[in-house]
C-alpha cells in the first residue's frame, strides 16, 4: 500500500514537472514572437533647424523632407547635362526608385512625345530654384502630400537659350516602401496632382 501511494505521488509530481515545463516552453514561444515582431528599423527625420528643439517621432516623415525630397527627386532627372535624347531616358532610370511604377512609365510616354516632336536631340535642360517661391506642402493624409514646387526651366541647343520659363508644378507624393538602399527616404512621386502651368515667360 505504502508503495501504491509512493507510486501516486511520483505520478502527480511528474504530472505538475510537466504541466510547468509546457508552461514555460510557451512562454519562451510567446517571447521569441515578440522578439520578431517588433520592428528592427526605426527611421527618424531631423529638421533642418534645432535652434529651439524639435520632437521627434519614429516613422513620421515631416513636410519638409517631403518637399525637399520632391525638389531634388524632379531636379535630379530633369538636368540634361549633354543631350536630353539620352539623358532624360538615363536620369528616369537611374532614379527610378524615387517614383512611383505608373508615374515612371507616364514620363516615359512624355518623353516618346517630346522625341517625336524633335524636343530632345541636342538638348540641354537645367532646373533651379526660384528663390522667392518656396516648396508648399499639403499633408493630405498620413501616407499622402500634395507638394508645389514653382521652378525656372531653361533649355539650350548648341549652347543657345532656346526656352526660359517659370513653372508651377504639381506633385501627389507617397510613402512608399522599396528598396532603402536605393530610396532610403521612403517616399515617391506618384504623378501630378494638377495641371503644371506656366506662371512667366523669358524667352
Amino acid at each position: 500500500m505504502k508503495l501504491w501511494n509512493k507510486l501516486a505521488q511520483d505520478r502527480r509530481v511528474i504530472i505538475i514537472l510537466s504541466t510547468m515545463n509546457i508552461l514555460q516552453f510557451m512562454v519562451i514561444l510567446g517571447l521569441i514572437f515578440c522578439v520578431f515582431t517588433i520592428p528592427t528599423r526605426f527611421t527618424f527625420y531631423v529638421p533642418p533647424d534645432l535652434t529651439n528643439g524639435a520632437k521627434i517621432h519614429p516613422n513620421t516623415i515631416p513636410d519638409f523632407e517631403v518637399g525637399q525630397f520632391t525638389y531634388d527627386a524632379w531636379q535630379f532627372i530633369n538636368n540634361w547635362s549633354q543631350d536630353g535624347s539620352k539623358d532624360a531616358y538615363n536620369n528616369l532610370a537611374f532614379y527610378s526608385y524615387y517614383f512611383t511604377p505608373q508615374f515612371r512609365y507616364e514620363l516615359r510616354q512624355q518623353y516618346e512625345k517630346l522625341k517625336e516632336l524633335g524636343e530632345l536631340q541636342g538638348r540641354v535642360r537645367v532646373i533651379r530654384p526660384i528663390p522667392t517661391q518656396k516648396i508648399q506642402v499639403t499633408k493630405l493624409n498620413a501616407d499622402t502630400w500634395e507638394v508645389i514646387l514653382t521652378l525656372r526651366e531653361s533649355e539650350y541647343v548648341n549652347g543657345v537659350l532656346i526656352k526660359d520659363k517659370e513653372i508651377e508644378y504639381p506633385f501627389k507624393v507617397v510613402r512608399f516602401e522599396g528598396n532603402r538602399q536605393l530610396n532610403p527616404f521612403g517616399l515617391a512621386i506618384a504623378g501630378f496632382a494638377s495641371n503644371s502651368f506656366v506662371i512667366k515667360t523669358y524667352k
